[in-house]
């Protein structure tokens, strides 16, 4: 397939097309180490691309290429320049792989020779001796003028250019390369040490202009800039913003729907179609997503039954319509149809990468997939992210539904944001979203539209779970209710000596939290503590915001005097204290594994060194850090021990103190039980009268302790007792006659006198009472 217009300064070409006959593909050391927006990991993905052609027909890299990789790894320039000896290091260890499978071929070029530029024209002459048409993958414009130069000279196609991020090859047209080399060859005259290279130039372009009857500029005109690549340019007008949300979603009924092999329409503005849907590559819950046979840079995706509604149709068209190409962004390219009715749409494929949540969320696919990663190519990831999201928010689209299931990842740290037809735009709502993405005032559900705060909240989230590979923010926040973690905004990490005592997170975390530069530890905290500066809407961290902090911590890794345990993804150690010395462990041989620590505050501060890395000390058994083995008892530290200590005195205290009030309920109870007991024993038994008054005339205690002595309970008050007068309106005698007598009243002269029973003595009394029963 081949894309070309006079309009347009580039052209793409499908490299299967080199890859045929007697063609050939030829690679220079700069399109490996290509890391330029939308050209990031072209070579791996058309590798990915044309791997059943290149079976055949393997691509061609001179061993030159492979020694200036060789030497491009060296530990000189390591230390110049880290990130270069990284890409090359990943470059050098894909031709390898490429050898190794048969997919490439090292046969040109001598060992020695660490120049590739110059190889290129042999083969290049080589090749048109032996009637090939070559296309030499290059981002350096004198090896591409050279070469192009030659093969107008002889009459043979042969052709230069760069692979893209989708895998297709960028060929430039004669009047933008000459331009580009004019500006190369004013640069290269005030370089030291590119007088070769600039004698090259100048060569080529003395001969370009008649090669390619390009007419002359004058002096006075200004080289032409390059024009806009449709595909790799915004569109001049972004999306119309809008405050109101379109009228209610409907249904769209639909009754057939294409699988594998059916073949459908595809609409896109001035052109139209059929494709055939290939292999079914994944299966979501709207949809699935296919390959299109003879288009490997695109898929399809298909909805389910059901899932199809106007606000989905509308937006896609609307994306559609708006032509939009954007590096890493999958957008909707066409509409797809089948039977007359819209099914689906067309977009880019993200060929070679994988969705976040199964790379670097879990560890041990990402040692698996990324031996060689530092915390350097987790901060590229982030930007990569940053720049995605900053590109899609110029225009006016929000993404709405962020998480690790909609981003993937390449093999160039390039992130790919996927899902596209779930966004934003133009008053269409984003429908979806996980709530462990979701800003705490819109939990629960999102009552219209979405702002661009909300998506700062989901953005910070997710650069949080890249930076700690999949941790969530509030993961370790006391509670498995995830609204509730967000909304009570209890963020576990501590910053600026502000923490939350009873939330730890594991040690691990806590090892990578402090090796994150000061910033990016405010900028979260800030973002997700309920305390902090940007956790409420309307003050949160802007993408640009994210970008620079990003940017400087970049730096910082660069630095040479940066902690080494600060580029692990996994350090085993807290970030070094400054004045800290860093030594090699004496048991494992680690390099500077070791880092002192401080005691003492001011001038009693002094440092100590531990006696093995972290690696090598053994853990105390209850918080799991590493311990000095003489500080250990029964394998727990004394911070261990003490707060065992600690908590067992308060447990001891509380205890106590139990104790204490229970004794005091104890006593009070009791005596108010023997108060209970003293006052029903003062009391009267109500159900006994006196036999002389009619009135109750003995107490409860004095019945009991009648009874407890077995003494008969006399029935009348005690005779010497006051109170025991005979009522006057009482309807019973105050004295119940004996058997045999009658009881007669006292006269009025007898009131007064001292009765018989008064002047007896005791026994004449019980003389009397005995016989007298």
């Amino acid at each position: 397939m081949t894309e070309d217009s006079d309009e347009y300064a580039v052209s793409l070409i499908d490299p299967t097309e080199y890859l045929r006959g007697n063609r050939r593909i030829v690679v220079d050391t700069s399109a490996l180490l290509e890391n330029r927006e939308g050209y990031a990991g072209g070579m791996p993905q058309m590798v990915v691309n044309c791997a059943e052609a290149l079976e055949s027909n393997p691509l061609v890299i001179p061993r030159a290429v492979l020694n200036e990789l060789t030497n491009q790894t060296s530990d000189r320039r390591a230390l110049r320049d880290p990130e270069l000896a990284k890409r090359a290091k990943l470059a050098k260890d894909l031709v390898q792989d490429l050898v190794c499978d048969g997919l490439a071929t090292t046969d040109f070029g001598g060992i020695k020779d660490f120049g590739a530029d110059p190889e290129f024209s042999t083969i290049a002459k080589i090749a048109t001796e032996m009637d090939w048409e070559v296309l030499f993958l290059s981002a350096d414009i004198t090896v591409k003028l050279e070469v192009r130069l030659l093969g107008q000279k002889e009459n043979t196609t042969h052709l230069a250019g760069v692979a893209t991020a989708d895998g297709l090859v960028e060929v430039e047209n004669p009047a933008f390369m000459f331009s580009k080399g004019m500006n190369k060859k004013r640069t290269l005259a005030d370089k030291p040490g590119k007088a070769d290279e600039y004698d090259r130039l100048s060569s080529t372009l003395k001969e370009w202009p008649d090669a390619f009857d390009l007419r002359p500029q004058s002096k006075q005109t200004t080289p032409a800039k390059k024009a806009q690549n449709r595909r790799r340019q915004p569109p001049a007008n972004p999306f119309a913003p809008s405050a109101a949300i379109k009228p209610p979603d409907q249904a769209i009924q639909v009754e057939s729907f294409p699988g594998e092999g059916d073949e459908a329409s595809f609409q896109r503005p001035g052109s139209n179609g059929n494709l055939v849907l290939g292999e079914r590559i994944s299966r979501g819950k709207e949809g699935s997503v296919y390959e299109v046979d003879g288009e490997p840079h695109l898929v399809a995706k298909i909805f389910k039954k059901g899932k199809l509604t106007t606000h989905r149709k509308q937006k896609v068209e609307l994306m559609v319509q708006h032509k939009v190409w954007l590096p890493g962004i999958c957008f909707p390219e066409s509409t797809v149809s089948y039977e007359g009715e819209f099914v689906g749409f067309t977009m880019r494929r993200a060929q070679g990468a994988n969705v976040l949540n199964d790379t670097i969320f879990i560890p041990q696919e990402l040692d698996r997939l990324y031996p060689d990663w530092t915390r350097r190519d987790l901060v590229d990831v982030c930007l990569s992210f940053l720049k995605r999201v900053k590109a899609l928010h110029d225009l006016n689209i929000l993404i709405g539904d962020i998480n690790p299931n909609n981003v993937m990842l390449g093999k160039q740290k390039d992130a790919w944001i996927i899902d596209i037809d779930s966004v934003q735009v133009e008053g269409y709502p984003c429908p979806v979203g996980w709530d462990e993405f979701t800003a705490p005032e819109i939990l629960g559900g999102v009552q219209g539209l979405r702002s661009i705060e909300h998506e700062y909240f989901a953005i910070a989230v997710l650069l949080f779970m890249i930076m700690m590979t999949g941790t969530f923010p509030y993961e370790n926040s006391g509670s498995d209710d995830t609204t509730q973690n967000i909304k009570s905004g209890l963020f576990p990490y501590g910053f600026d000596g502000k923490s939350e005592r009873d939330l730890q997170p594991p040690l691990r975390w806590l090892y990578v939290w402090s090796h994150l530069s000061r910033e990016l530890k405010g900028n979260f905290w800030h973002s997700f503590h309920r305390d902090g500066d940007r956790y409420s809407n309307g003050h949160r961290k802007t993408v640009d915001e994210w970008i620079e902090a990003f940017e400087k911590f970049k730096t910082t890794l660069s630095d040479r005097s940066v902690d080494p345990e600060s580029l692990k993804i996994f350090p085993i150690r807290r970030k070094a204290e400054l004045g800290a010395e860093l030594l090699d462990c004496p048991q494992c041989a680690g390099a500077k594994l070791i880092a002192q620590y401080s005691i003492g505050e001011g001038p009693a501060k002094e440092f100590r060194t531990p006696s093995a890395c972290n690696k090598c000390l053994p853990n105390c058994q209850t918080c799991g850090e590493p311990r000095e083995p003489e500080t250990l008892e029964a394998g727990i530290c004394w911070p261990c021990r003490r707060a065992d200590v600690e908590e067992a005195d308060r447990a001891k205290r509380a205890a106590d103190r139990a104790q204490r009030e229970a004794d005091r309920v104890r006593r009070v109870a009791e005596q108010s039980a023997k108060d209970a007991e003293r006052a029903r024993r003062h009391s009267l038994d109500l159900t006994r009268l006196c036999e002389r008054c009619g009135k109750p005339y003995i107490t409860l205690g004095e019945i009991d302790w009648l009874n407890e002595r077995g003494i008969a309970i006399r029935p009348v008050h005690k005779h010497s007792d006051p109170r025991c007068v005979s009522s006057p309106g009482s309807s019973r005698p105050a004295t119940l006659p004996r058997s045999g007598t009658t009881s007669m009243p006292k006269k009025p002269a007898d009131i007064g006198r001292p009765s018989a029973s008064q002047t007896e003595s005791l026994g004449q009394r019980i003389t009397r009472w005995f016989r007298n029963p």
